[in-house]
């Protein structure tokens, strides 16, 4: 089956962890790289990727910062936020989900996860740009389905009871 178009941006600041991940989705979609957060949100404005996929360790400010700063542009009301980190503790998993990611892929990771995921999240932007511009043809309010809309951000009092509760009892 041949896969959406779509144009990704890997943000990484490790070579083969770049070179893997270009490898496996450069067959089927336009693949950019940013090695630092600051570029990515350059790459970002200019290249209008529909999904991100930034490491939450990189160098200058991290992924979570990065995935504030695309969530706070205009044009990134459709664009799919994927973190990829070795992080593997819940917390650092809520912390993407907090600063607006869609999802969490940890590394290392299962190929076919991947590219699940990039499958269904360019489906689901394609499908939500359409919507959108049926609802302002026929002039018709839409919101974009992302997590991060389904909730507010959580205050550090309400991550703080998250964290307390999901530690392990002594």
């Amino acid at each position: 089956m041949k896969e959406l178009s779509g144009k990704v941006l890997i943000v990484d600041d490790s070579k083969s962890a770049t070179r893997a991940i270009r490898k496996i989705l450069e067959q089927d979609y336009i693949v950019k790289i940013a090695d630092s957060g600051e570029k990515a949100v350059e790459i970002n404005k200019k290249y209008d990727p529909d999904i991100i996929l930034p490491d939450v360790a990189l160098p200058g400010i991290d992924g979570y910062e990065v995935c504030r700063k695309i969530r706070s542009e205009s044009n990134s009301r459709f664009k799919k936020i994927i973190m990829v980190s070795v992080r593997t503790l819940l917390n650092h998993r809520l912390d993407g989900y907090t600063a607006g990611a869609d999802d969490y892929l940890v590394k290392p990771f299962e190929v076919e996860e991947l590219l699940a995921k990039v499958r269904v999240f360019i489906r689901l932007r394609h499908t939500e740009k359409e919507l959108d511009s049926l609802n302002r043809k026929w002039g018709i309010f839409s919101i974009p389905f992302s997590p991060a809309n389904l909730c507010p951000p959580m205050t550090e009092d309400q991550q703080a009871q998250v964290w307390a509760w999901h530690r392990p009892k002594k």
